[in-house]
């Protein structure tokens, strides 16, 4: 890889974890949902610093095209953070649907106390 090429890596996995770090400043993003983006953000700058690991990594895994192994990282962490939000979004749909019930059971209870509350005010 071209000393541009690292650069461009390094500084993109730096952007990345510092565009995450100031989410989470803000409030925008919790730390448990940018645990994978840091990594992911952590994984690029290694991989800019110290190019020779792409090669290394391709070889242990018997990869063929050493660069594509970029690929795959960005495929697997991509992979974790979709199931991560897909899981998320499950167990948040399961609490609305329970909050729907309650609400209704309130809204029920509301309007019992608010016939016998017209019943006294009758009598």
């Amino acid at each position: 890889m071209s000393i541009l090429v690292n650069i461009g890596t390094v500084v993109t996995g730096f952007i990345l974890i510092f565009c995450v770090i100031r989410l989470m400043v803000n409030k925008k993003m919790t730390e448990s949902q940018s645990i994978l983006w840091l990594i992911i953000g952590v994984i690029a700058v290694i991989i800019g610093l110290f190019p020779t690991v792409i090669s290394f990594v391709a070889e242990l895994l018997g990869i063929w095209y050493p660069p594509s192994i970029i690929f795959l990282i960005a495929y697997v962490g991509l992979l974790f953070i979709v199931l991560k939000n897909t899981v998320v979004i499950s167990i948040q749909s399961n609490q609305i649907s329970e909050l729907f019930i309650q609400i209704a059971l309130l809204n029920t209870e509301n309007e019992k106390l608010r016939e016998q509350l017209n019943l006294y005010k009758e009598l």
